[in-house]
C-alpha cells in the first residue's frame, strides 16, 4: 500500500542520515597518561656514612636475643593515605601528582624500610613489623609516628617524626625506655638540571628513613649497653 511504500522510504531515509552523520563523528584520542608507581628503598647507596660500625653489636646466638624487636603501625597523617605522590608548596599548600603513585600502601612502604634498616644495624636474629603479625620472643616494641614525609620548595625532603620503645619486663610494655624526636633533611640531587625526575625525589625519601632508623637503631644499641 501506499502508507507502507512511505514508511519504508522514510525509515530508508533516516537511516541513511544515520550512518551519514555517525561515519563524520571524530573521536578524539584519549589523554588519559597511565601513572608511574613508585616504591621507597630499602638498599643504602652510600653506605659510608653509615655509623653501623660504631656499636659493639650484640651477637646473635645470645640467649637473650634482645636485639629483636617488632615495628608497629607507622602513624601518618590522613592525607598521606592517598595513593598520588605529593609536594609541600608552603607551609599550609601541599599539591598531588595524579601521574605518580605509590606501588603501596604508604604507611607499609615505610614500615618495611625503618624495619629493614633498623634490623640491619642492629644485627637483628629475627624481627617483625606491620602488617606482619609479632614474632614470639621480640623484645623491643617501636612505635613512629611521621609528621612530615615529603618534598619542599627547596629541592630537599623533609621528614619529622617522633619514636617510642618498648619493652614488656618494664611497667608491662606502657611507659616507653626510650623516646626521641627527630628532622632530618635530605637534598634532592636531580639527575638532570633541566628535568626534575620523581625517581630522585623517592630516593632521598628513602634516605631520610635510613638516617631515621639508624638514630633510633643508636639509641637501642646504647640502652642495651648500659643495661
Amino acid at each position: 500500500s501506499r502508507k507502507r511504500r512511505f514508511f519504508r522510504m522514510i525509515r530508508t531515509l533516516l537511516v541513511i542520515l544515520a550512518s551519514g552523520f555517525l561515519g563524520s563523528c571524530i573521536v578524539p584520542e584519549s589523554t588519559h597518561i597511565e601513572p608511574t608507581y613508585h616504591l621507597l628503598s630499602e638498599k643504602k647507596v652510600d653506605d659510608n656514612n653509615s655509623s653501623r660500625n660504631d656499636f659493639h653489636f650484640i651477637e646473635a646466638n645470645e640467649s637473650s636475643l634482645k636485639n629483636t624487636f617488632y615495628l608497629s603501625e607507622v602513624g601518618l597523617p590522613f592525607y598521606f593515605h592517598e595513593t598520588k605522590l605529593f609536594e609541600r608548596q608552603t607551609p599550609n599548600e601541599i599539591v598531588f601528582r595524579d601521574s605518580h603513585r605509590w606501588g603501596e600502601e604508604i604507611d607499609e612502604g615505610v614500615g618495611r624500610v625503618l624495619s629493614s634498616v633498623l634490623a640491619l644495624h642492629m644485627n637483628s636474629p629475627f624481627y617483625s613489623a606491620f602488617p606482619h603479625r609479632k614474632k614470639m620472643g621480640s623484645y623491643f616494641d617501636i612505635a613512629v609516628t611521621l609528621d612530615r614525609f615529603e618534598r619542599n620548595s627547596k629541592d630537599t625532603v623533609l621528614l619529622k617524626g617522633s619514636w617510642e620503645v618498648f619493652t614488656t619486663d618494664f611497667e608491662y610494655g606502657k611507659v616507653p625506655v626510650l623516646n626521641g624526636h627527630d628532622e632530618i633533611e635530605v637534598p634532592v640531587n636531580y639527575s638532570s638540571l633541566t628535568t626534575r625526575m620523581i625517581k630522585n625525589e623517592v630516593h632521598s625519601l628513602s634516605q631520610s628513613l635510613h638516617i631515621f632508623a639508624e638514630k633510633v637503631a643508636q639509641s637501642i644499641l646504647l640502652f642495651l649497653q648500659n643495661n
